[in-house]
């Protein structure tokens, strides 16, 4: 199973009326699915993580396919003005 998800930035703390919330880091001892990428949207530009199955996938073969990924996804970002929030709702 393969996953992708595109996220914002969610590094501030979240603000409810009657609601005390904030954003955890939780650390994963355990691929959930074969290869998980997750792609959050921040200030500084987009950041991507990356989980895998070690019993399918090898870290070369990830870093590879992550090289020949980032390329066409730099050059998107790049080639767009506003925010990749705005282009994709």
């Amino acid at each position: 199973m393969v996953g992708f998800s595109m996220n914002h930035d969610v590094s501030e703390d979240l603000e409810l009326p009657g609601v005390e919330a904030k954003v955890l880091d939780v650390p994963i001892d355990a691929a959930r699915t074969d290869l998980m990428v997750v792609c959050v949207e921040e200030q500084e530009g987009l950041v991507l993580q990356v989980e895998y199955s070690t019993d399918v996938l090898d870290e070369q073969t990830v870093s590879a396919w992550l090289a020949r990924f980032e390329n066409p996804l730099c050059s998107v970002d790049a080639s767009f003005p506003a925010p990749i929030a705005q282009w994709v709702a």
